[in-house]
């Protein structure tokens, strides 16, 4: 099915959740509001720090239902989603200001950021940023309507923002009031910072948040775990290659040409990200090279990686990195090909799907494909977690299926698959740091079958079910399918996995063969020499 397809945002009815969420009327109709009301944020509490508190995200207790929740469906976008097109705002470090500075909204010039209806302020990771542009029209088109203003950086920029917190000073895009607008193509308006910036209300990095400090984060701060994003060694279509080791890939980013690792001997055609952006953390600590220090071309935009690769004038030599939501776009995937990844101590390739052209992710999914990493959604909690604030609340939960997520009619599992991304109930393998070893995870209320069913492809053993009566014994209803206690029912081609979780047996899914030894590693005693 075309990565590209169509978003649905249904409908849906008020599911058993453990939290709440409580909305403040404002009775606006327009972009703006008065400076008497702009929003004030609260400078960080930096008395008495406490260590980071990573908390998984809720989940539904029952599936997620179609029961009318009061939103006009005209006003909800579900155009068809083509990643190589929606990264229309120039992903920045948060101290470069953001070009752009006089975009306009409806005619007007640029609007004061805190000048905008009930703005929330949110740093992004550049891949997260197509599914805020969807949340986001979607809280835009609310009777109380929530602005969604956000700047694009790296993982690292965003963590470190939060920890020392710096305010957000370059100019930020945001999503405006016309019911028309396209998230997924539609012009970006852009709004100025007033001076001196202001507080981020939200951080998405894509990586774990001591990958990038090991500092100790302001107290009241949490990490709310999202869902999974998986990245890939790409290379054009025209490439000879379809795989790759973890020692190989070692090699070509920690040495370069040096590292002897054909066919990628020159480093002008390797290319690679910022040392700031969660890909190449995330990747680099799979692979044991620092994100700071890999060889070859660093670009800012993950859209700028997909064309560089694709338009290389020697495609064999020609290697590059992406989040899975950008490769999947079918622009993408028609000029680049994923690579088989083998991690270290695995005995064959996987792709992060069952096939070349399949979306179903099961090699994430069930820890045969290792290179990914959470969403993070870095936020002021309480106690218990919570974000403190109610419309910050309601945008975590839509991407993590907290009772927000029904109140404005979000399908957060259909969101996720529609951009690349596996809900946590889709995952039965979890890690607890960046490129760590894997563990089973056994979800509340599995979704697995639902998943694959937004992207298009349900497995036989996948029954539809509208209650726990119609399942057979063994399994329950969850998100519209019976679902087995463990959430392997759509992944009967593999066995349960062992102790040894990326070598369980599988039938069916693309794999390569276990690659040989680079030379360099052959020469160096049969180990990995140490990076220069």
């Amino acid at each position: 099915m075309d990565r590209s397809r169509r978003l649905a945002f249904h409908h849906v009815g008020i599911a058993t959740f453990a939290l709440g969420v409580a909305f403040v009327a404002s009775g606006c109709g327009d972009d703006t509001k008065t400076s008497a009301d702009a929003a004030v944020l609260s400078p960080k509490d930096a008395a008495g720090s406490e260590a980071l508190a990573v908390k998984d995200a809720p989940q539904a207790d029952t599936p997620l239902g179609t029961a009318d929740a009061g939103i006009d469906a005209a006003a909800v976008d579900a155009s068809i989603i083509d990643a190589s097109q929606i990264d229309s705002t120039k992903p920045i470090d948060a101290t470069t200001a953001l070009d752009g500075a006089t975009a306009i909204d409806g005619g007007a010039a640029s609007p004061l950021c805190t000048s905008l209806v009930n703005p929330v302020f949110v740093l992004s990771g550049d891949t997260q940023v197509p599914i805020l542009k969807q949340v986001g029209k979607v809280l835009r088109a609310q009777a109380d309507p929530t602005t969604i203003v956000w700047v694009a950086t790296g993982s690292c920029s965003i963590i470190n923002t939060l920890y020392t917190g710096a305010n957000i000073t370059p100019n930020g895009s945001y999503i405006p009031s016309d019911p028309k607008w396209d998230a997924s193509s539609g012009t970006v308006p852009t709004c100025t910072m007033p001076a001196g910036g202001i507080p981020a209300d939200l951080g998405i990095p894509i990586v774990f948040p001591d990958a990038c400090s090991t500092d100790t984060p302001p107290a009241g701060l949490g990490a709310i775990k999202g869902p999974v994003q998986s990245f890939v060694f790409v290379v054009p279509t025209a490439s000879s290659a379809t795989a790759i080791s973890a020692e190989e890939a070692y090699l070509t980013f920690g040495f370069g040409q040096a590292g002897q690792v054909s066919p990628w001997i020159n480093e002008s055609f390797y290319f690679i990200r910022t040392a700031t952006k969660g890909t190449q953390v995330s990747l680099g600590a799979l692979i044991k090279v620092p994100a700071a220090k890999w060889k070859g071309q660093a670009f800012d935009k993950s859209t700028d990686v997909a064309s560089k690769v694709a338009t290389a004038t020697s495609p064999d030599q020609a290697i590059g990195i992406l989040g899975t939501e950008i490769y999947d776009s079918s622009a993408n995937r028609a000029v680049l090909r994923t690579l088989t990844l083998q991690t270290y101590g695995q005995n064959l390739g996987y792709l992060p799907d069952s096939l070349a052209s399949a979306f179903d992710k099961r090699s994430v999914r069930d820890g045969h494909y290792v290179g990914w990493s959470h969403v993070f959604y870095m936020t002021n909690v309480d106690a218990t977690g919570t974000p403190t604030k109610a419309r910050v609340k309601t945008i975590v939960d839509a991407f993590t299926g907290g009772s927000g997520a029904a109140a404005i009619g979000v399908n957060t599992v259909a969101l996720a698959a529609s951009n690349g991304l596996v809900p946590a109930c889709a995952m039965t393998v979890q890690r607890s740091k960046e490129g760590g070893a894997l563990a089973v995870a056994t979800p509340a209320t599995p979704c697995g079958c639902s998943f694959e069913a937004s992207v298009g492809s349900v497995p036989a053993a996948c029954v539809a079910c509208t209650s726990d009566a119609t399942c057979a014994t063994g399994t329950h209803c969850s998100y519209g399918y019976c679902e087995a206690a463990d959430g392997r029912t759509s992944l009967g081609d593999c066995a349960a996995p062992g102790a040894d979780i990326p070598n369980s047996a599988c039938t069916g899914r693309t794999t390569s063969p276990k690659r040989p030894v680079p030379t360099l590693q052959q020469q160096n005693g049969g180990v990995l020499p140490a990076l220069p």
